[in-house]
């Protein structure tokens, strides 16, 4: 549990996922500017944004339970940063679907938006919104 882990040790797992996801984006960034992505690198990218995203929100519900205010806010702080990692890589799956997958991923891509927004308007008071912050961020989830 991360119950058992002081603030030192957290960073030092948190640093290689940091890095993995400057990295990924970076990736996507350049690819694109190429013209070179394929709609399987975007869905891969897509695949490891998901995992990256629950364990923070997994560790933001941790923070929540424990009334942590100092740590629900700086973790909904980094899940705002994802969700919006989260919807750039949708919207480039839209632009790299077949033109008959279109309105399906976009329909998708506009629920993911209105979770993000939400979890934003609740995000500048991670504190006193903290089950409500989960609650979107699972949203997010579910539709990604």
């Amino acid at each position: 549990m991360l119950t058992f882990i002081n603030s030192n040790e957290l960073s030092y797992f948190m640093k290689p996922i940091i890095l993995a996801i400057a990295f990924l984006t970076s990736t996507c960034i350049f690819a694109f500017a190429d013209g070179r992505i394929t709609r399987e690198g975007n869905q891969a990218a897509i695949k490891q944004s998901r995992t990256v995203i629950s364990s923070r929100v997994q560790l933001l519900e941790n923070s929540v339970k424990t009334n942590n205010a100092t740590e629900t806010t700086r973790l909904a702080a980094e899940v705002q940063g994802l969700l919006r990692n989260g919807m750039a890589l949708t919207m480039h799956d839209i632009n790299l679907a077949p033109k008959e997958d279109r309105k399906a991923i976009n329909d998708r891509y506009l629920v993911l938006e209105l979770a993000s927004h939400q979890f934003n308007q609740l995000a500048t008071n991670a504190s006193a919104n903290g089950s409500k912050l989960v609650e979107q961020a699972k949203t997010f989830l579910s539709k990604y």
